[in-house]
């Protein structure tokens, strides 16, 4: 394939690439797993600046290559379920998910993994609550064509409200017979 601008220039006239050009070309899943081999101190530092430990972190990583490859290829989101599961946090519990035998069955490696990821890593200005997240949603089903479909969470009390913000068919999958 073509090579990108900035690694030919980097290669023709240095003849090496530097890190913050080639995590330009490289996936972000191969970035993930490049912060697994950094001297700890440098996880440390790189963690930080996204206000959670390295473990986390690292647990983090992979779960976000995921989501971004099953968005960046039309996939699936909503059934999905992670390899890695998260830590119980706060948000768990402030979100009021589901629990079967006093422990957390969504939220470890679903897309409410995913939020509560972005949550703790995000600036506070850049995710300030769940209401902005549920309105953001609902602007983008808004959105979708009379003609489109919008397949929702029934089993969700927040995510089943999004049918009330489309003129598209919406489709619910779940397994509660109520809501």
């Amino acid at each position: 394939g073509s090579q990108h601008t900035a690694t030919l220039h980097y290669v023709s006239n240095y003849g090496y690439i530097p890190l913050w050009i080639l995590v330009k070309v490289l996936s972000f899943g191969i970035v993930s797993e490049m912060y697994s081999v950094l001297k700890m101190e440098d996880q440390r530092d790189i963690a930080k600046v996204y206000g959670v430990e390295v473990d986390d972190f690292m647990t983090y990583l992979p779960i976000l290559a995921n989501y971004r490859n099953l968005c960046a290829h039309e996939d699936i989101l909503y059934e999905n379920k992670t390899q890695k599961e998260i830590d119980d946090t706060i948000y768990h519990k402030i979100l009021n998910l589901r629990k079967e035998d006093n422990e957390f069955i969504q939220g470890k490696n679903d897309l409410f993994a995913l939020i509560i990821i972005m949550k703790q890593m995000l600036q506070k200005e850049d995710f300030k609550n769940i209401e902005n997240i549920q309105k953001s949603f609902e602007k983008y089903v808004s959105q979708l064509p009379e003609d489109g479909y919008l397949i929702l969470n029934r089993d969700d009390e927040r995510c089943y409200a999004l049918k009330d913000s489309t003129k598209a068919t919406v489709v619910s999958v779940g397994v509660s017979t109520s809501i």
